[in-house]
């Protein structure tokens, strides 16, 4: 079963809004088919809210224009930056996702979403290797059923619950 799994990409606590992407969904299509870099990377579903921008998540901080998300991880930067940065052997295409679209929280909608309860989101915080994984194999453990085993807990326990896992 299809559980989706997504990255906050930007949280103003101020004005009580967010961005994110969903990790979990290809387009079927690839880089390629929309700007001139990494042609052969896959193009991933980042959410309903159609942007015509792709949003590039990636361990690179040597990327020019990347923004910290956490330890290890940005988010942004240019495309043209990340293509030199892969090209001259420092980087690997492979640590790179990037995402059509985006999901968007308006004022209070995400904190509604997490309130106790509500259980619509269940927020952890995942390594840098997870949250960048993907998988060709057609057998493989979907995204959010290896984050429930590593986080554990109330994840694990509701994954297991409703014979998710």
């Amino acid at each position: 079963r299809y559980l989706p799994v997504l990255l906050l990409t930007e949280v103003d606590k101020d004005a009580g809004t967010a961005k994110g992407v969903w990790l979990t969904l290809r387009t079927g299509q690839l880089l390629g088919d929309f700007i001139n870099f990494f042609h052969s990377r896959p193009l991933l579903y980042g959410g309903p809210t159609q942007s015509n921008s792709v949003t590039m998540v990636h361990p690179y901080p040597e990327v020019p224009g990347s923004k910290l998300l956490s330890e290890g991880l940005y988010v942004g930067g240019s495309f043209e930056g990340a293509q030199a940065w892969v090209e001259e052997g420092e980087g690997s295409s492979l640590r790179i996702r990037f995402f059509l679209n985006h999901i968007q929280w308006q004022q209070g909608e995400l904190a509604a979403e997490l309130a106790p309860g509500e259980n619509t989101w269940l927020p952890v915080r995942c390594s840098v290797d997870v949250v960048l994984s993907e998988t060709d194999e057609i057998d493989a453990k979907p995204l959010w059923v290896k984050v429930a085993e590593l986080a554990g807990g109330k994840l694990e326990e509701l994954g297991q619950a409703h014979d998710l896992m």
